[in-house]
């Protein structure tokens, strides 16, 4: 990186907070293109799968479902939600059959479901079945706490708003947008104690929902 970034006439980053750390540690000014889906005319249809009827879907999506993303706290945070809801987890990662032990561990396998990893087209017609959507990365390191996951674009494109854990340029984006909220901690308990905020607040949900179109509209190719 010391040799080679400050010789390049024109880079990109993902975001600002990247750029930003780019131009403290080598002095230059990168460009930012965030990573954000082609926008289409309608949502997709849904899938032809069937999750159990009466359940409300919680989706945790995602090819890097790692260390310190918060997926073993979101299956831990089951154990204190009512059996209405359905924790499902789309992809894979260096925890992904950690995760799926955890689970049986904690008896939740009719709380939580496992679906392996499909290609995007396909991944797109699950996302729009979500009542909401989780990045919860924690800030234990550069990568993490600069982060913007692809998956919070996903779940706006699909109108599915947003529950995060308090991560610079994840904020920024529910913020402006108002198409979710982030927790100060990712624990079980601030986890399950936001989904039930926001399963109980229905005006405030059906307002993220909504914003999720103009979103979608402008974090868009």
């Amino acid at each position: 990186e010391k040799i080679i970034l400050p010789r390049l006439k024109h880079a990109y980053t993902v975001s600002e907070s990247v750029a930003g750390q780019y131009k403290k540690n080598y002095g230059i000014k990168l460009k930012v293109v965030r990573n954000t889906p082609i926008r289409t005319d309608s949502l997709p249809q849904p899938s032809e799968i069937v999750f159990p009827q009466g359940k409300t879907i919680l989706l945790l999506q995602g090819s890097g479902i790692n260390k310190d993303r918060g997926a073993e706290e979101l299956i831990e945070s089951m154990q204190l939600l009512p059996g209405n809801f359905l924790l499902v987890l789309i992809g894979d990662g260096e925890i992904w059959d950690y995760l799926k032990k955890l689970c049986r561990g904690l008896n939740l396998e009719k709380k939580v479901l496992f679906i392996e990893k499909v290609p995007y087209d396909e991944l797109r017609k699950y996302t729009v079945h979500a009542y909401l959507g989780f990045s919860l990365d924690k800030p234990t390191n550069l990568n993490y706490k600069l982060s913007l996951p692809n998956k919070i674009f996903d779940y706006i494109h699909a109108g599915v708003p947003v529950i995060a854990s308090d991560i610079k340029e994840v904020k920024k984006i529910l913020d402006t947008y108002q198409v979710g909220t982030t927790i100060d901690e990712v624990t079980p308990q601030a986890i399950a104690t936001a989904v039930i905020s926001v399963f109980e607040n229905k005006q405030q949900y059906e307002t993220w929902k909504q914003n999720t179109a103009k979103a979608a509209d402008e974090l868009c190719w």
